[in-house]
């Protein structure tokens, strides 16, 4: 029975080092953190995954900060472009302190074959790269007709918000969708969620005083089984959900030991990543504390579905209940599986 699922991303975290020191990233990333993805590492990798998985559309190259690479970026931009594939990069703008200094840096991008760039910006963001750099990386990119995405920081107790760029008349014209349907430019709301203990308990102050939840995400896992995600160490990771970071069994193992084509494959063996996919770790949970008093969950502060995720992959008990009541569950879960598949199969033809 092959319950695998071909990917069509691959993503490279080329570096945890960035010129930014974020309150609360994911990553933890910041300037002191060292180690890279080279050229060659990313060109062998690449070549490996395109031609165990010819279904791989898109090459995302994040960090950290990708532009920290410098011309390793443009090379492998190039060499993916000629491969075939959709080409993302995803930066904080540090470069763009000037509409000169970002149109010639993405020029280069662009001619490398550059096919869309997301900025990430907000308040954690704004204490390092000023709002007017984002701009100027996004004129520029628009001014090239790269697809541009700008994702905002996002929860309840963020102030800074899309205003500022959907009252830009700079901007608006591009936010209308063109002849084809699409718009150049798109304004997200990403969902920024908290890590250090003192914007944790601000978080909960913010719910304790609104009626309704902070973020409202009870649904299956879209971020597994749609990546190839390999990061600077070397290793290969079963998403890029905002607390991977956090639980060592979202690590699949190193691609200098095993092909990526295993590591990816033998997640498919892993029952409890094909419940996440189906279902999503709030039913999860729900299973879990359902008649289980000594299997308590305090949603305060875990509303959202990499919180509850990392909560349940990180506890001992939850893991053992779902170990120990695999013969009853199985079944009705791989059902769901096959036909979240096949729904999924129709939707793409």
């Amino acid at each position: 029975m092959n319950l695998a699922i071909n990917p069509d991303i691959l993503t490279f975290i080329t570096t945890y080092q960035c010129t930014s020191s974020c309150t609360d990233c994911c990553f933890e990333c910041n300037p002191q953190k060292k180690g890279r993805l080279k050229f060659r590492e990313m060109k062998s990798y690449l070549d490996q995954s395109i031609a165990s998985f010819p279904s791989i559309k898109l090459l995302v190259l994040t960090g950290g900060e990708c532009f920290l690479l410098k011309n390793d970026l443009d090379e492998i931009i190039k060499y993916a472009s000629s491969k075939g594939l959709y080409v993302r990069v995803v930066t904080n703008g540090y470069w763009a302190k000037t509409y000169a200094a970002a149109f010639k840096r993405l020029s280069s991008l662009n001619n490398a074959g550059l096919t869309e760039i997301n900025f990430s910006t907000g308040d954690d963001h704004l204490a390092f790269v000023p709002e007017s750099s984002i701009k100027n990386g996004v004129k520029a990119a628009l001014e090239l007709k790269m697809t541009t995405v700008i994702n905002i920081e996002s929860n309840k107790m963020k102030e800074f918000n899309s205003f500022g760029f959907l009252q830009d008349d700079d901007l608006k014209p591009f936010l209308a969708p063109g002849e084809d349907g699409n718009t150049l430019l798109r304004i997200v709301n990403g969902v920024w969620i908290p890590f250090t203990n003192k914007t944790k308990s601000e978080l909960v102050e913010v719910a304790d005083s609104k009626p309704e939840k902070i973020i409202n995400s009870i649904k299956r896992c879209t971020n597994l089984f749609t990546s190839i995600i390999i990061d600077s160490s070397h290793n290969m990771i079963a998403c890029c959900g905002l607390t991977c970071k956090y639980s060592k069994y979202l690590y699949l193992g190193n691609v200098s030991k095993k092909s990526i084509k295993e590591l990816y494959e033998n997640q498919f063996n892993d029952f409890l990543k094909i419940w996440l996919f189906t279902e999503g770790p709030h039913k999860i949970m729900d299973y879990l504390t359902s008649n289980n008093s000594w299997l308590s969950y305090d949603l305060n502060n875990k509303d959202h579905m990499c919180l509850v995720c990392a909560t349940i992959l990180n506890n001992d008990q939850y893991l053992s209940k779902i170990k120990s009541d695999l013969t009853n569950i199985s079944s009705n879960i791989l059902l769901k599986y096959f036909l979240t598949l096949k729904s999924n199969h129709h939707e793409k033809t």
